[in-house]
């Protein structure tokens, strides 16, 4: 399955000589046009399923010159939407062919690879719990997490395998030794660090018997560096992987003109001006400076640019809720 063709950038003629600052290229009103009607086809065939045209409409009223109109019109062409049925296609392979091939390869003792989503939605335990990161199991707060209600709801797993952090304990103390962390996005890590700090997961994975891992639906290279290093017998398996080069600014303004510090330059005096936001450059660059436009329909990272989901004392429309 091709997750990503629906976000492959429209290409602009290329010109030679880059700017310093921020500047159109020529055909910048065609490209603009062109990102208008992809956008607009994406929502009506409902592969934007939870974009509301009305929405898109105010956000795009945020920007006035022709600058800020094309600078918009980039950040759209480069951004990456999961809708609830991708994701649903995610955690399905997530469960089915990540974990197993985790599992294959580190066999821990006493688990099947090969039975573990017939394991997970069947009766007789399977001698691994799945870990929500966050939220509860079902509910319509926003505390629910979306991931384990897609657990539950639509991979039909047994609610008795799945266990929140602070249960770990208890678990290990029944004689379960096979525990998987799921969620829905690793950024830079800082947040998987605070709830293992608060379990003192470090302890855990000292227990040689023992089996942990994280499996995030997408991870950034970022987060699965540190994780690596602060963690160093957690176990980590993705879906999707991100790096550097999914940085707006280091992949939406293929122009040939405008380079990533002009463009980011830019990005930030607009926030400053228009949104009148007292947050540094790395709060403006998403959380932990990632830089990235990598929305689900059901969440939105922080790792995001704010210019995608800031609402709070700001003149900024949003396009996303978080």
């Amino acid at each position: 399955m091709d997750l990503t063709a629906e976000n492959e950038s429209t290409l602009i003629e290329p010109i030679e000589t880059k700017a310093t600052s921020f500047v159109l290229p020529k055909d910048y009103i065609v490209y603009v046009s062109q990102i208008h009607e992809k956008v607009n086809n994406l929502i009506n065939h409902r592969i934007w399923s939870g974009i509301d045209k009305l929405k898109l409409k105010q956000w795009l009223k945020n920007f006035d010159s022709e600058e800020e109109k094309y600078f918009a019109a980039c950040v759209l062409d480069n951004l990456i939407y999961r809708n609830d049925a991708q994701t649903e296609s995610m955690l399905y392979n997530l469960i089915s062919i990540d974990i197993p091939n985790l599992l294959l390869k580190h066999k821990p003792v006493g688990i099947n690879p090969y039975a573990t989503l017939f394991g997970f939605r069947s009766s007789i335990d399977p001698q691994i719990r799945l870990v929500c990161v966050r939220g509860e199991f079902d509910g319509p707060s926003k505390s629910s997490h979306f991931v384990a209600r897609m657990l539950k709801r639509k991979m039909l797993i047994n609610e008795g395998w799945m266990i929140t952090p602070d249960q770990i304990e208890p678990c290990m103390n029944s004689g379960i030794k096979c525990f998987l962390f799921i969620d829905d996005f690793l950024g830079t890590g800082n947040q998987f660090d605070n709830m293992a700090t608060e379990i003192m997961l470090k302890n855990k994975l000292s227990d040689p018997d023992c089996f942990f891992a994280y499996a995030p639906l997408t991870a950034h290279s970022t987060g699965i560096k540190f994780l690596n290093k602060e963690y160093p017998g957690l176990k980590i398996a993705c879906v999707e992987k991100l790096d550097e080069a999914n940085s707006v600014f280091n992949s939406a303004f293929n122009d040939g003109l405008n380079t990533p510090e002009s463009s980011r330059q830019f990005y930030l005096e607009f926030m400053r001006r228009k949104a009148a936001l007292t947050l540094s450059d790395e709060d403006l660059l998403g959380y932990g400076s990632l830089e990235l436009s990598y929305v689900f329909e059901q969440s939105v990272p922080d790792n995001n640019l704010p210019l995608m989901y800031w609402n709070r004392n700001s003149s900024i429309n949003s396009l996303f809720y978080r």
